[in-house]
This record gives structure tokens, C-alpha cells and sequence, in this order.
């Protein structure tokens, strides 16, 4: 049982790291978010911890909602790619937005919006926690109407 214990920890940690270091959009946004508020080691840490954790127990969840209601294991492997897909291109639009209202109020003149500290960690934490289980109960399959019901 011992040596049991120690091979699935391995693995978990070795898949976790492989995961994180091919999805650049798993640790990107902390850097670069970081280093433009001047956040402390120990800050971007806790909040990327924080964030991590968030992410590894909705993927539990996921998982565990995915098995009480039957879903078959390549549908949450499709569910979860597309996950991580729509969760980088989330990090692209929001920085094309802010772009483009920063270049608008520029042009007019204003000054610039500047989320607050905590609008940008709910921002990250939202993304990396609750998005993977909303997106599960998104592509769930739907009883299909009674015919000529939306005739």
C-alpha cells in the first residue's frame, strides 16, 4: 500500500507539472500581471497558490460531478481541452478590451482605467476556479424537445 501511495503521488505531481508547463496561459497571466503592479515574491505566489488551488479542486469536482452523472471519461477529456482553450483565448480578449479602452481614453484624452487589486485577483481566481465547472454543466447533453414544440 505504501509503495502504491508513493507511485500515484509521483504521478500526480509529475502530471501536474507537465500540465502547467504546457499551458502557458497556467502561469503567464502572473507573471506578466506581477511584474505591471510591482507585486511582491510572496504576493504573486499566494495568489498564484491560491488560484492553483482553486483550479486543481474544481477539476476534482469536475471529475466527481462527471462520474455521479455518468459522463463517459473522453467527454471530460474533451470538456477539459476545450476548457483550457477557452480560458486562454478569455486572457487574450480581456487584454485586447483593456487595450482598446486604454487607447481610446488616451486619444480623448482621459486617463487610463486601472483595475483594482482585487478586480484583478477575482478575475484570475474566477478563470482557473469556477469557469472548468460551468463549462461542464454548458456541454452537457439536453433532452431533445417534444416534437413541434418550437414550431
Amino acid at each position: 500500500m505504501e509503495n502504491s501511495i508513493a507511485i500515484l503521488s509521483v504521478t500526480a505531481i509529475t502530471l501536474g507539472f507537465v500540465h502547467t508547463i504546457l499551458g502557458p496561459d497556467h502561469y503567464l497571466p502572473f507573471i506578466v500581471l506581477s511584474e505591471a503592479r510591482k507585486w511582491s515574491l510572496r504576493k504573486t505566489m499566494l495568489i498564484t497558490f491560491l488560484c492553483g488551488l482553486g483550479h486543481v479542486l474544481s477539476s476534482v469536482v469536475l471529475g466527481l460531478a462527471g462520474i455521479a452523472i455518468g459522463i463517459s471519461v473522453n467527454r471530460l477529456v474533451s470538456v477539459e481541452s476545450f476548457r483550457g482553450n477557452i480560458a486562454a483565448w478569455l486572457f487574450i480578449a480581456f487584454g485586447l478590451v483593456y487595450t482598446v479602452i486604454s487607447v481610446r481614453n488616451l486619444y480623448r484624452g482621459k486617463s487610463i482605467p486601472i483595475l483594482t487589486f482585487m478586480q484583478t485577483v477575482s478575475a484570475m481566481f474566477m478563470n482557473t476556479t469556477i469557469f472548468p465547472i460551468t463549462l461542464m454543466f454548458m456541454n452537457l447533453p439536453l433532452p431533445k424537445p417534444p416534437h413541434g414544440s418550437f414550431s
